[in-house]
């Protein structure tokens, strides 16, 4: 098994930068085309930053309006009469 970082990506391909070990480990050669299974992982990294800064906020109007101030009209409550 090895990790790499994704380098590049388009809608139809991805750019990966092997190392020369696995490179000799799978007899890699230019221009050849193999069959692999790939699992991706998400850096955690970005999202733990972001709940800390949002953690660290005095106030969370910023975050999470009270939209019924903004556009009461939106959440004015009727009553339907289904007979």
């Amino acid at each position: 098994m090895w990790a790499y970082i994704l380098e590049n990506q388009q809608q139809s391909a991805r750019l990966f930068d092997f190392l020369n070990r696995c490179v000799k480990d799978l007899g890699l050669r230019t221009n050849q085309t193999i069959g692999v299974e790939i699992q991706f992982q998400m850096n955690r990294l970005p999202f733990c930053q972001m709940h800390y800064a949002v953690d660290q906020l005095e106030e969370n109007d910023v975050v999470f309006p009270d939209l019924s101030k903004i556009r009461p009209e939106l959440y004015e409550r009727h009553t339907l009469l289904v007979r």
